[in-house]
């Protein structure tokens, strides 16, 4: 039996004594379902032609082309309404009951957006020990391990690290926020993503700060190639506008 059979056995054992729930509504899942009927059907997917780089739908893009450290990133959804509630509702309320949920439908995203690459490890962008401390847990690092096991993938928790605190970056402007995030970052391994592929993954992208420098840090140390996956895309409705402030 496969490793996916086997996974895909454990999670309807499972099911019967905790029935999967949808991260964005709550309601009880059907059979192998990631999300509901109902969410399915009205939540706000990247439709389209995507930018390489964003992820973003052509018309939301705001990277203007700049020269992100990360080859390209990849998100199933925009982050408003359902989704931002969903991602929240583990972040800052502690439901990590739903992390499963999400990497299952990110995992569709990256299956298709990146078939062909195989991808030697992934790493998830890390918190400082402050920062883990407060939240109790790493959100991102949580939704890696998942999306791993979704797609095969071995998760490397002990490469990237971070031991500088920052402002979070939500407290930041767009223009903020690269320089909130400078310098914070490093790889305690270097030889073990020397030559690799690697899969860089968070919760979400906003302005791509955060990505690009774990990204730059990642090829610093000789990793060949750093593609990234979220589970959100923040859809800025005056692209041009921000695309000017990190630009």
């Amino acid at each position: 039996m496969s490793m996916g059979a086997v996974r895909k056995l454990a999670r309807q054992i499972l099911s019967l004594f905790y029935p999967k729930r949808c991260a964005f509504c709550g309601s009880v899942l059907k059979g192998d379902q990631a999300v509901c009927e109902k969410c399915a059907a009205t939540l706000p997917f990247i439709r389209g032609e995507a930018c390489p780089h964003c992820g973003r739908a052509r018309e939301y893009c705001c990277c203007s082309g700049r020269g992100f450290g990360f080859d390209r990133c990849v998100a199933p959804l925009y982050y408003e309404g359902a989704t931002r509630a969903g991602i929240c509702r583990v972040k800052f309320h502690g439901k990590k009951g739903y992390i499963t949920q999400l990497a299952e439908l990110t995992a569709d995203t990256v299956r298709r957006e990146y078939a062909g690459i195989a991808f030697d490890a992934a790493v998830a962008v890390p918190m400082s020990r402050r920062e883990l401390r407060s939240r109790g847990f790493n959100q991102s690092a949580l939704f890696c391990r998942a999306l791993c096991a979704e797609l095969g993938i071995a998760f490397r928790g002990d490469l990237l690290q971070k031991p500088l605190d920052t402002r979070p970056q939500r407290s930041c402007k767009a223009d903020q926020r690269w320089r909130n995030v400078s310098g914070v970052f490093t790889v305690r391994k270097p030889a073990s993503v020397s030559g690799k592929t690697i899969l860089l993954v968070d919760d979400i992208i906003t302005t791509g700060a955060t990505l690009n420098e774990c990204a730059q840090v990642l090829k610093k140390a000789g990793a060949a190639h750093v593609c990234c996956a979220v589970i959100a895309a923040v859809r800025q409705k005056n692209a041009r506008a921000v695309a000017s402030a990190i630009n």
